[in-house]
């Protein structure tokens, strides 16, 4: 079964989709600023290596910078959403 997001790591996987995928870490950290969000760098690293460990992005370099590249869509995501909290209420039955 797919690991779950967290809500914190779900807010940077919605800049990336948002961005059509790929995402600089400048970039994500300007949408949370325009957001409001106060994460640090360090905050904001931890999570997204996080999700490259969960599978749900991958790290292209380009030259010294990151890109952030989602290997799931935002809909495959809310599909596996979707059949975890199907699978999770009938096996409650």
């Amino acid at each position: 079964m797919a690991q779950q997001i967290s809500e914190s790591e779900l807010v940077l996987m919605k800049i990336i989709w948002k961005n059509g995928g790929a995402a600089l870490y400048s970039l994500i950290m300007e949408e949370l600023e325009k957001d409001k969000n106060e994460w640090k760098n360090n905050t904001v690293l931890t999570l997204l290596s996080r999700l490259g460990e969960k599978k749900f992005l991958k790290v292209k370099k380009i030259g010294r910078k990151n890109e952030y590249v989602a290997t799931v869509t935002e809909a495959e995501y809310q599909t596996m959403q979707t059949t975890a909290f199907l699978i999770k209420s009938t096996a409650g039955m």
